[in-house]
């Protein structure tokens, strides 16, 4: 029927009570469902969560969307243009995949405007990372083994072009809105 449903059984309460606890704190702040390029409806615990289409935002690349559990809150998606891994970062994701073979199609980033506080970075799901921003990130970021901060982009040339292009995509973005001259 096109439905996918996930139902895992967990035997230790310990377990249980971490995964509750985590699946409320997503049911609150869903942004990771703006992520996703084929799933527009979860439903989590009993509460179903959906994401709607408004239409086309301001300026080329943009959209206005809804999730249904921030219904006051219009956001904005912007999205860059698909550009390819540059040498360097795939060096080091082949490094730290240990797969010097591996070939990494193009990938883009995206912003969203109007989450509540805090803004962080998403590697489709929400990461430690708080920003200091008036956005949220989102891009194939390579985070620490436990999955919950990115690299430290000092050090990692990926997650620093990806923070690059998150910047850039929010200046050209700002730039093209105040420039309408519609």
């Amino acid at each position: 029927d096109g439905q996918t449903r996930v139902t895992v059984r967990i035997d230790d309460p310990n377990r249980e009570r971490e995964l509750d606890k985590n699946l409320a704190e997503w049911v609150a702040s869903p942004a990771s469902l703006l992520f996703f390029r084929h799933v527009r409806e979860l439903e989590v615990n009993g509460v179903r969560i959906t994401r709607a289409v408004l239409g086309p935002g301001p300026v080329a690349n943009t959209q206005r969307v809804r999730l249904s559990t921030l219904p006051d809150r219009e956001l904005l998606v912007a999205r860059s243009p698909d550009e390819p891994f540059p040498a360097e970062c795939l060096a080091e994701v082949r490094q730290e995949r240990g797969d010097p073979g591996l070939d990494l199609p193009a990938c883009q980033v995206e912003i969203v405007l109007g989450l509540p506080a805090p803004n962080r970075v998403y590697v489709v799901l929400p990461t430690g990372v708080k920003l200091d921003l008036p956005f949220s990130c989102n891009g194939p970021f390579l985070q620490d083994p436990a999955r919950m901060l990115v690299k430290d982009p000092a050090t990692s040339p990926t997650n620093r072009w990806l923070l690059d292009r998150a910047g850039r995509l929010a200046a050209e973005t700002l730039l093209a809105w105040v420039g309408d001259r519609r």
